[in-house]
Order: structure tokens, then sequence, then C-alpha cells
């Protein structure tokens, strides 16, 4: 009966330690997600803001002036 809680003891160690292996793998692998997703949403944005940059100065006073007059 020792024996065969020892030994059934050893599997749940095991089995715990396999576990958490694929626990801090699958945590690992979606804070990468998370990250890629970060990065991506700054070339966006990075993206956005040469189009804006590119807007010739003469098209953004009239559409200010637009907005006053509201």
């Amino acid at each position: 009966m020792r024996r065969e809680r020892t030994l059934l003891q050893h599997e749940v160690d095991i089995l715990n330690q396999k576990m958490t292996q694929e626990l801090l793998a699958l945590k690992d692998e979606l804070k990468g997600m998370f990250d890629d997703r970060k990065m991506d949403v700054r070339m966006e944005q990075r993206a956005m803001e040469s189009k804006v940059c590119g807007v010739p100065f003469s098209n953004v006073i009239p559409l200010t002036l637009c907005r006053s007059k509201s």
C-alpha cells in the first residue's frame, strides 16, 4: 500500500511539472502574440501619422475654418 501511494505521488509530481511547463509555454506564446499586436498597432499609427503629415498645409486651413464656423 505504501509503495502504491509513493508511485502515485511520483506520477502526480511528474504530471504537475509537465502541466506547469505547458502553462509557462502558453503564457510566453500569449505574451508574444500581444507584443506582436502592439507592434502592429504602432506601425499602423505611424503610417497614419505619415499620411496626416503628408496633407498639404493649404488643405488644412480650410478644414480648420469650416470647423470653427459650425
